[in-house]
């Protein structure tokens, strides 16, 4: 039976039990092999840190403008959309695009692809599979000159038809 003097050591074992149970909660979700997020090659990046900054210097003075869209797809791979134009407004044709990207909840999944001209853009099919917020690292050549950007997308859930 419960009297006044149970109540205290009662409530205080329970709190020390809440307290460990969030505590297991929060480590296992931590230690789910997609939560560690980190940058593969960041040793490279950091032994080549004014070489990469020579090209980000490069690829600004290029003057190109750089649009990025990102759709889902449902049941399939998403769609990423880019669309270069140069200072003058005018399309940028015959460009090799490397799309490279990831979930940030997610970050250990990488995915990459090519994309190839459609028009006066660029579309890639790449496994973009929940909506959220995406990291997208585009690799862009046409003959000597080379641009690499970073963009972050929040990408919307894809509408499903009706059933």
């Amino acid at each position: 039976m419960l009297d006044r003097s149970n109540r205290w050591p009662i409530g205080i074992v329970v709190a020390l039990l809440c307290f460990v149970a969030g505590n297991i909660a929060v480590m296992r979700v931590a230690s789910a092999p997609d939560a560690l997020a980190h940058d593969e090659q960041y040793y490279r990046h950091a032994v080549n840190w004014d070489a990469e900054q020579a090209v980000a210097a490069r690829g600004a003075r290029l003057g190109w403008t750089v649009d990025v869209r990102a759709t889902l797809v449902p049941d399939r791979d998403g769609r990423v959309v880019v669309q270069i134009a140069d200072r003058n407004g005018q399309p940028v044709t015959g460009a090799t695009v490397r799309v490279r990207g990831f979930h940030l909840a997610h970050a250990n999944t990488v995915a990459s692809a090519s994309a190839p001209a459609v028009g006066s853009a660029y579309e890639a099919t790449l496994a973009l599979r929940a909506p959220g917020l995406w990291q997208l690292e585009l690799e862009i050549w046409r003959q000597t000159d080379r641009l690499v950007l970073t963009r972050r997308l929040d990408v919307a859930a894809a509408a499903t038809a009706a059933r």
